[in-house]
């Protein structure tokens, strides 16, 4: 009898866990999306992006970065990885906002996130920015995806990937 006990509350504490991290996850996802009423004036793409039936490796069958320009001023960066059938772990090791100073582009850190994952085989990445004026931006990342290789390995894949530049 208190084998089974023991068993029921071991159950009953993991999956009171598994709703802890999901719930943390649907509130950074809300903080991390906002939505707004402004239209989009210009749109750049990433140089990398990958359409869905352009399976170009065993990890990745389709990525996007894209960074818009909103009527007010605002820039929205958007994010997806979606991997293979296989993968079982996918998203960005970087997302970064770049901006040009003196020639020379630099991480605007305000704007950078890091280790965004989900442990399956799409994620999707959504920020709306207000930089300051007079730059020149784009955005950067890197696709990451992994899937099981023999036993407890992993196999995992990077494809990093630019967006061409808007102007504020």
């Amino acid at each position: 009898m208190r084998k089974v006990i023991s068993i029921f509350l071991f159950m009953a504490f993991i999956l009171l866990s598994l709703q802890i991290v999901a719930a943390g996850d649907e509130q950074h996802q809300s903080e991390i999306q906002q939505s707004t009423e402004e239209s989009i004036v210009e749109t750049a793409e990433g140089l990398n992006n990958l359409e869905g039936n352009a399976k170009s490796s065993d990890f990745f069958w389709s990525t996007f970065l894209r960074l818009e320009k909103t009527s007010n001023g605002q820039l929205i960066i958007t994010g997806y990885t979606e991997g293979t059938s296989e993968v079982t772990k996918c998203g960005f090791t970087y997302i970064k906002l770049q901006r040009l100073v003196n020639g020379k582009w630099t991480d605007y850190t305000e704007y950078c996130y890091y280790d965004l994952y989900s442990n399956s085989s799409t994620k999707y990445f959504k920020v709306y920015v207000s930089p300051p004026n007079g730059y020149s931006y784009k955005a950067i990342c890197e696709h990451y995806a992994e899937k099981p290789l023999l036993g407890i390995l992993k196999s995992k894949q990077k494809l990093p990937n630019t967006t061409t530049t808007i102007n504020l």
